[in-house]
């Protein structure tokens, strides 16, 4: 049966729908807009402290970094406030010390960014992809320890004897104050815990002192102290010696043709301080300090003869 819809009826379902499909026009637009959620901001965490000595296994700024709000994808800027200036007219940047500024946690180059213990503030600015700007900082400073001179402070004692050793008072770097102190080896030291101690060893000793700063790196309080026990051999070996003699500052010998003379000269622990040559007659080794003693031993025709130098 042939059923048919009155025209107003008609009518009015047509506009329903075209109602529905202008709605599903909008709604398609809606989806595919692109639409800032919320407003772009920028945190990097808390100013930090690092340790210069971690620097070969890689140090990274910002490891807490959080973007949110915005319109990804973002680009990254760093900058430092106030460039140092390490030479005169020489400044390190934020390129100088990081190994991309541009991204968002980046690599430290190398830990000399300002004078040790200084803090230095790099900046962050972040920009989203519609053009937004925000940006944050933080400050930064390393511990690092000075570069230790390669030979030990020397004490020479009988055995038997100590020596007191102070290290409170010096700063070796690091970030002061200093929250301990330990000696290397312990024995011999009356108190290993302390900067200040006795040290009694019973044969040569090479002492060194590890620190710990107060944000809990540790170094070396420079070289180290070496303890030598006086040699009584050495003292022994000392003979009277009628044709080598000193006299003042020289010492005489009998080399009538001239031979090549060979003198060298140690102090009482048995260390050789200086060599010398000649073929004259007479040395004068020029030592200061006057009344220390050495221990000379003369080389004249692949013989040795020793005697006793005493720095007038």
């Amino acid at each position: 049966m042939k059923t048919t819809i009155p025209h107003s009826e008609l009518h009015h379902r047509k506009g329903k729908g075209s109602v529905v499909l202008f709605l599903c026009v909008i709604i398609h637009f809606a989806t595919y807009s692109p639409v800032c959620l919320s407003q772009l901001q920028v945190k990097i965490g808390n100013d930090t402290t690092f340790c210069s000595g971690n620097i070969e296994e890689g140090i990274q700024l910002a490891s807490q970094l959080v973007v949110t709000g915005g319109t990804a994808p973002y680009q990254y800027c760093w900058s430092i406030s106030e460039p140092y200036e390490y030479l005169p007219g020489r400044f390190n940047y934020a390129s100088s010390v990081l190994n991309d500024t541009t991204s968002a946690n980046p690599l430290f180059l190398y830990p000399y960014i300002n004078d040790p213990q200084e803090w230095t503030r790099f900046i962050l600015t972040v920009k989203d992809n519609t053009g937004n700007e925000a940006a944050d900082s933080i400050h930064v400073r390393f511990s690092e320890y000075m570069v230790s001179i390669p030979e030990p402070v020397v004490f020479s004692i009988n055995k038997g004897d100590s020596v007191f050793i102070d290290v409170s008072d010096v700063n070796y770097g690091g970030i002061l104050p200093y929250t301990s102190y330990s000696w290397i080896p312990e024995e011999g030291v009356s108190d290993p815990d302390s900067p200040k101690a006795w040290f009694k060893p019973s044969e040569k000793t090479h002492y060194q002192c590890m620190i710990t700063d107060s944000v809990g790196y540790i170094g070396y309080a420079g070289s180290g102290y070496l303890i030598l026990i006086k040699s009584e051999t050495a003292i022994q070996s000392i003979v009277k010696n009628n044709t080598i003699y000193q006299h003042n500052e020289n010492i005489f010998f009998d080399n009538p043709n001239n031979e090549n003379i060979k003198l060298s000269f140690y102090d009482l622990s048995g260390k050789l301080i200086h060599e010398g040559a000649t073929t004259a007659d007479r040395y004068n080794p020029a030592f200061i300090g006057k009344g220390t003693v050495f221990v000379c031993i003369i080389t004249i025709n692949n013989k040795q003869e020793t005697i006793k130098y005493i720095v007038p």
